[in-house]
């Protein structure tokens, strides 16, 4: 199976880039200098560059990517191209966030919103 992990420099996306070495693992990497860990591909959630070519021979994705500065636009519009760049085939694993429907800041609010 071509797992595509976003987010896969923080916390959350290192551990399933160890758990799913089984798999052909794909990174989406926005910054263009990944390390030498699994193959990467550029692409950027924010503006949709790249996501379609991130996206040729995937089966499954693995989202997450998140940036609390900009949460409105990666997070939620980035989950939302994500998504409408996925074949209708591929399987998309969005890890959530225990309580974000009962914290009030703005950032949980758009983890619930993508």
């Amino acid at each position: 199976m071509r797992i595509l992990v976003t987010g896969a420099s923080g916390v959350l996306g290192k551990k399933v880039v160890e758990a799913a070495a089984n798999h052909t693992v794909v990174v989406l990497d926005h910054n263009r200098h990944s390390g030498s860990q699994t193959s990467a591909v550029h692409g950027d959630l924010a503006t949709g560059e790249g996501l379609d070519e991130a996206l040729s021979g995937i089966d499954a994705v693995i989202h997450c990517a998140s940036n609390f500065l900009a949460h409105r636009q990666v997070d939620v519009e980035g989950t939302a191209r994500l998504a409408d760049a996925c074949a209708p085939s591929t399987h998309i694993v969005y890890p959530g966030l225990v309580g974000s429907d009962v914290i009030p800041y703005s950032y949980y609010r758009s983890k619930i919103d993508a």
